[in-house]
């Protein structure tokens, strides 16, 4: 399957979505539905169409319609087919939008094998690239045209911009490429000017704290963070738990020597 440049016969151009160069932009309208109809057949093939295809490489609204139901219904674990889509675009309104479900069933006539789905995905990967290189460079004959103060910074617009489109994807607001590499120069120096010897946020952990004597609190041994040598740490572990034992001990005493005081003080009262 062939891209094919839409033209009216004659040799005339069409009318179409971008005035700029008064033509239809590139598509395959056969690929689109083929890899529709292929998601609709099998969920092997819609793993595979995922991973190279996004809503925009669509050329028809009605084709990003069925591919985001798709995604939606395959997203959540739900079974994808003819049925199932056209219900999902029945609850969401937007079924009388692409023609009904006479419309998916003619998706699914129209796969030769669902086997080639990535083969169709990436002729539709393909055009719409070229599409989103076609609207690039409109806007970088706008951004010429508007003869900025900053030509240095246009040029780098410019180059970002293309540079999107190499890699899949073009955003409204873009960012100039010295700006991004900027802003990723000095988080490195700053990463690099840091000479602590563990980075990131400190540790947030509070001393553990139990009830004492008239209500107050008292503190447990401090938590140690400095790295230890090899058994430094069973030490460290052993005096704390040692110190706890001691203080149960003589927690204890105190008690037991209370009582026996007043034992004494009252087998004296009793004599």
């Amino acid at each position: 399957m062939a891209i094919r440049p839409s033209v009216v016969e004659g040799g005339g151009s069409r009318a179409s979505a971008s005035p700029a160069y008064e033509r239809i932009p590139p598509h395959n309208t056969e690929a689109e539905e083929s890899v529709l109809g292929s998601m609709l057949l099998s969920r092997d093939a819609i793993a595979e169409v995922l991973e190279l295809l996004h809503e925009d490489d669509f050329y028809r609204p009605a084709h990003r319609t069925v591919f985001n139901a798709i995604l939606g219904l395959y997203s959540h674990g739900q079974a994808v087919d003819a049925v199932t889509v056209s219900e999902e675009l029945r609850r969401g309104g937007q079924l009388a939008d692409i023609g009904g479900a006479p419309f998916l069933h003619t998706l699914l006539a129209g796969v030769p094998t669902a086997a080639n789905a990535a083969y169709y995905a990436r002729i539709v990967k393909e055009a719409g690239t070229l599409r989103r290189l076609i609207d690039v460079g409109t806007r970088i004959v706008q951004l010429g045209y508007e003869t900025p103060q900053d030509t240095e910074r246009a040029v780098d617009i410019a180059e970002s911009l293309v540079y999107q489109v190499a890699q899949g994807r073009v955003t409204d607001d873009y960012q100039s490429l010295r700006e991004v590499l900027t802003s990723t120069l000095e988080a490195i120096e700053r990463l690099h000017d840091d000479h602590r010897e563990i980075t990131g946020r400190p540790p947030t952990l509070q001393p553990h704290h139990r009830r004492g004597q008239a209500g107050g609190r008292k503190k447990h041994a401090r938590i140690r963070y400095r790295t230890k040598r090899v058994g430094e740490g069973k030490r460290d572990i052993s005096d704390l738990l040692a110190g706890n034992e001691q203080e149960r001990v003589g927690a204890a005493a105190d008690v037991r020597g209370v009582l026996g005081g007043h034992a004494a003080a009252a087998d004296r009262a009793d004599g």
